[in-house]
């Protein structure tokens, strides 16, 4: 459960918090961030949220993309290893479905965490697709 001297916020998310935190989840650790490329990102997605511990230090994230009216596509949720299994997981998305919770939703859950989806009552559904064409200048 995640503890009380935690706060929650909506569109606070800055770029440096951003990539601390998929750093430190592992997921960005070994990619090249562009700044501007962070922050036009972060610009572009419809709604973040952040966790903040009582130091105000960012120790989880999420982001969605919406329509608003059928879709909702949450592509990444980051909560800092430390503070992991505490509930902050399911703050920001209990979050997200309060803004969101009219249109279908759509996780990109990485492999062995499926069931974090399912405790919060999500069902696997669709077959998805990814592929990577080119180089990616932003991987080492």
């Amino acid at each position: 459960m995640a503890q009380k001297n935690m706060t929650v916020e909506t569109n606070t998310l800055t770029s440096d918090e951003f990539i601390d935190l998929s750093k430190a989840a592992g997921w960005g650790k070994n990619r090249k961030y562009d700044m501007s490329k962070v922050t036009q990102a972060l610009s572009d997605t419809t709604l973040t949220v952040v966790v903040r511990d009582q130091n105000n230090r960012a120790i989880g994230c999420g982001r969605a993309f919406s329509d608003d009216l059928l879709m909702t596509f949450i592509p990444d949720i980051f909560v800092h290893p430390d503070f992991q299994r505490q509930g902050i997981g399911r703050l920001i998305v209990e979050t997200l479905k309060s803004k969101f919770a009219h249109t279908s939703f759509y996780f990109g859950a990485q492999v062995g965490n499926e069931t974090f989806f399912e405790k919060l009552g999500f069902t696997k559904s669709l077959q998805s697709y990814g592929g990577k064409f080119g180089n990616n200048p932003y991987y080492e």
